[in-house]
């Protein structure tokens, strides 16, 4: 499953063509900020830009607009682009973000629009099997036949297994039901994300936010370190939504296809970053549902930007 890119020395021979040293441009553009990265044919960043979200779904045009413009102001003019965007969850919507680019980089010669999670996945490296992003929400993707192909990401109304959100969530709602039934670190990380630890205020204030999700995403910390201090709801938790990420994990790869072997999974998202129980629960599980695989897993330390700016690179050898 395995995407297998150009290699290096044929890599190098498609930037014949340019006059000049090639700039390629990526987008990483979400429901909270968007980020630009412009690289030259070696990989150097040339360019970094950061404003704000860029959701093709609920960003308003002109705003969305407005922050890209924001995000890309000073940044050299690239023979390709590459934008990554939330929201883009069928051909209209790509073909307006194609637009989009079009627009903010009138002169490239390349236009490429993808899912925000392709940004991630093509972050892990052409040897990544899979990859698993946990952060707000969640979502299992991967390479299929040359496209980006997924599971999960249905957002916080119809739930995302394992995420960040849905652990704070359930975490929350044993708070409410009794405050007493939690460590005073949680209860600290309350006060910190609703301004007060009263039941009342506190559902009050997640309902008055203008991002809920985003508000119970950030109590995730705080439920490992519960795990880690013995708090027994906490850790069932954190197994319960590990164990539903793992078999969205199992799904796929029997949708999609894998070989029996060694399967390579890159995690990307905050949550994993939050404590190292999540990746502990998430691989048990893993091994548990995939009795006849092996599996390799690795936090992915690069920003997604930086795949959105490598799948410009590629679009240039292709177009």
């Amino acid at each position: 499953m395995a995407r297998s890119l150009i290699p290096e020395s044929e890599e190098n021979k498609g930037y014949a063509r340019f006059t000049r040293m090639a700039v390629f441009v990526g987008l990483d553009c979400g429901g909270s900020s968007s980020r630009v990265l412009a690289i030259d044919e070696h990989g150097k960043a040339l360019f970094r830009g950061q404003s704000g979200p860029a959701n093709l779904l609920s960003t308003p045009e002109a705003v969305l607009r407005h922050n890209l413009a924001s995000s890309a102001r000073g940044c050299p003019n690239p023979d390709a682009v590459c934008g990554c965007f939330a929201g883009l969850i069928n051909t209209a919507e790509r073909e307006k973000a194609v637009l989009e680019l079009q627009s903010l980089f009138p002169a490239a010669r390349s236009y490429r629009a993808e899912p925000d999670y392709a940004a991630a996945l093509s972050a892990c490296g052409p040897e990544t099997d899979v990859c698993v992003i946990a952060g707000t929400g969640s979502i299992v993707c991967s390479w299929s036949e040359g496209e980006v192909v997924k599971s999960g990401g249905r957002g916080p109304i119809l739930g995302d297994a394992g995420s960040a959100a849905e652990i704070g969530r359930e975490m929350l709602s044993l708070f409410l039901d009794d405050p007493s039934c939690v460590s005073s670190v949680f209860s600290a990380a309350v006060r910190e994300a609703f301004k007060t630890t009263d039941p009342n205020g506190v559902v009050g204030a997640l309902y008055a936010s203008p991002s809920p999700a985003k508000l119970l995403a950030s109590l995730g910390k705080s439920v490992a370190c519960e795990a880690d201090e013995g708090t027994e709801s906490a850790a069932q938790i954190i197994r319960e939504e590990m164990q539903l990420l793992a078999h969205m994990v199992h799904l796929h790869l029997g949708r999609f296809g894998t070989s029996v072997g060694l399967v390579r999974i890159g995690l990307s998202g905050g949550l994993w970053k939050s404590g190292p129980v999540y990746g502990r629960e998430f691989e048990t599980n893993l091994a548990l549902q995939n009795p006849d695989m092996n599996f390799e897993l690795f936090i992915l330390r690069k920003p997604p930007v930086e795949g959105a700016a490598m799948l410009a690179k590629e679009s240039a050898l292709v177009n």
